[in-house]
């Protein structure tokens, strides 16, 4: 009997690894910011890899700011561009969400020190059904247009 139990135990584990994947985020970077400068932006992909339903980043935490927002950009009917804090992004599942420039983004608030193109911080993000991952930002300068390839991030914690 506890043969069978183990043998059904197992055939079962390769099925249950696979029913949700983790969150995963790629290609995180921020851009460099001007001496003095208090504020920031951090844009990557993040995908809800073999998920059954939508996931939602809801907190992010990093070192380099005293705090950090998930901000959307709307344009009003006269074209006047607007951003404004979220209190959640949905991310759908199977599907990739990208934070970039001009759109849905995190926002560092009370930068530590001015961020310096070639360098990297760490960030936190916490997602609505309980993952949390950690992501390497790397700093890129304002006029770097080349493609990122950086490592993907998994399920940290």
């Amino acid at each position: 009997m506890k043969r069978l139990l183990l043998c059904l135990a197992l055939l079962l584990l390769p099925s249950m690894a696979f029913a949700h994947d983790g969150v995963h985020a790629k290609n995180a970077y921020a851009l460099e910011t001007a001496p003095g400068s208090t504020v920031g932006a951090v844009f990557m992909d993040i995908t809800a890899l073999k998920a059954t339903e939508n996931d939602a980043l809801l907190k992010v935490v990093t070192p380099r700011a005293t705090k950090a927002e998930i901000h959307t950009i709307t344009t009003d009917d006269m074209g006047v561009a607007k951003m404004r804090p979220l209190d959640r992004l949905v991310i759908p599942m199977e599907k990739t969400t990208s934070l970039k420039q001009g759109a849905d983004h995190i926002m560092l608030l009370g930068l530590t020190a001015p961020l310096i193109a070639g360098e990297s911080f760490p960030m936190t993000l916490t997602f609505e059904r309980g993952e949390i991952i950690d992501v390497n930002v790397i700093v890129r300068s304002m006029g770097d247009t080349t493609p990122l390839t950086t490592e993907e991030s998994h399920v940290g914690h």
